[in-house]
């Protein structure tokens, strides 16, 4: 296996590389801020919930629900309480 033998993965493929990479900054193999961001978005799943929540602002785009506020909402109750509030 290539990586066990000190080669790097390529970024954006996946890939192994013949040779080994030079050592560069993460920040290095994009072109811009909103390259990276794009890249994180598509590769780490807090990224993407982060973004789903700025764009979305917790409300459900199926049902129309606040989520944000339900959760908060059950958040302040004691946890005894909270499963049966949910059922409501």
């Amino acid at each position: 296996d290539a990586e066990a033998r000190g080669f790097d993965m390529v970024v954006d493929c996946n890939l192994t590389s013949d040779v080994p990479l030079p050592k560069i900054d993460f920040h290095q193999l994009f072109c811009c801020g909103e390259c990276m961001g794009e890249y994180r978005v598509r590769t780490s799943a807090g990224a993407m919930r982060r973004q789903l929540a700025a764009l979305e602002r917790g409300v459900c785009q199926e049902c129309g629900v606040d989520c944000s506020a339900v959760c908060n909402t059950l958040r302040a109750l004691p946890e005894p309480q909270r499963e049966g509030a949910l059922r409501e």
